[in-house]
């Protein structure tokens, strides 16, 4: 049950791993913050769309996520950006005697603090530092092979939380701006909790800490706010399960829109005010000497 338990572990710490055995190569990839610049009264909004694909020779797993994140600006020079993300991702497991299939979920919140340094018409520069907390579901239904055990159905649930930091600057081309980035993120640590059909018993294990480089550069097509990536990458994470190929694909949406208060305005007609009325010397006097002749005639 050990030797099971540590296949599963693996299994679902295999997207975070890989991830980071695969960030230690430059990319072509969505940038980690909003728009590379910002300005007081403009609100940035960020969603990315992506498919991986994950093959070795234990294991072969698909699946899609979804980005979000948007920033408020405080200042000209600070900034704060909340996102978060899902993915879904399934597939077939093998190992030795071991075989199944697996569905595993994620999800990740993320906030930034952002220090504008630099802002040019041509060009501009950002440092940022983060937290994030990275939830990782997944349950199997694993086959044996011997009819003494049977199938064994597992569920992990992972808990990390790191910090992330960083730079990113903007090349602004015209309708093309270049994004080029690099950051590290310091996960520290984590727990994984396992349940099993076998006795129905829950076993907790210690994940460790590791740090991730993410360097790279995002090409953003202005007239229609969109930039995508790919990635094809070979590590051996492990290093007894063999070469492990990960395969990306990767479109965002990136959109600058004015938030600043507008005077408020109404429908209604204003009419102008007629300017008062100014009495003529002459018909003064008439008025009242009319007055003083029909008081004589009474």
């Amino acid at each position: 049950m050990y030797i099971l338990k540590i296949f599963v572990i693996s299994l679902i710490l295999i997207n975070s791993k890989l991830f980071a055995e695969s960030s230690n190569s430059f990319q072509v990839a969505p940038a980690p913050i909003p728009s590379p610049n910002f300005e007081v009264g403009m609100e940035d909004v960020k969603s990315t769309a992506n498919y991986i694909s994950i093959e070795s020779s234990a294991f072969e797993m698909t699946g899609f996520g979804f980005n979000f994140s948007r920033r408020n600006v405080t200042n000209e020079k600070a900034a704060l950006d909340v996102g978060g993300g899902v993915s879904i991702m399934s597939g077939d497991l093998k190992s030795g005697t071991i075989n199944g299939d697996i569905v595993a979920f994620s999800f990740n919140i993320q906030l930034d603090l952002e220090y504008q340094m630099l802002k040019k018409d041509r060009f501009s520069l950002i440092g940022f530092l983060g937290f994030n907390f990275p939830i990782q579901i997944s349950s199997s239904t694993i086959s044996t092979g011997t009819s003494l055990i049977g199938d064994i159905t597992t569920t992990t649930v992972m808990f990390q939380y790191g910090f992330p930091i960083g730079l990113q600057a903007g090349i602004d081309l015209g309708d093309f701006t270049l994004v080029p980035f690099f950051g590290l993120n310091f996960y520290l640590g984590g727990v994984a909790s396992t349940t099993s059909s076998v006795g129905s018993s829950t076993e907790d294990t210690t994940v460790e800490s590791y740090v991730s480089k993410n360097f790279g550069m995002d090409i953003l097509y202005r007239p229609l706010d969109i930039s995508f990536g790919t990635l094809l990458q070979a590590s051996d994470p492990g290093g007894s399960g063999g070469q492990t190929d990960v395969f990306t694909f990767q479109i965002s949406w990136n959109k600058q829109r004015n938030v600043a208060k507008k005077p408020e305005t109404t429908n209604e007609i204003h009419k102008p005010t007629p300017p008062p009325k100014v009495e003529d010397p002459k018909e003064t006097e008439e008025n009242k000497s009319e007055i003083k002749s029909e008081n004589k005639s009474e």
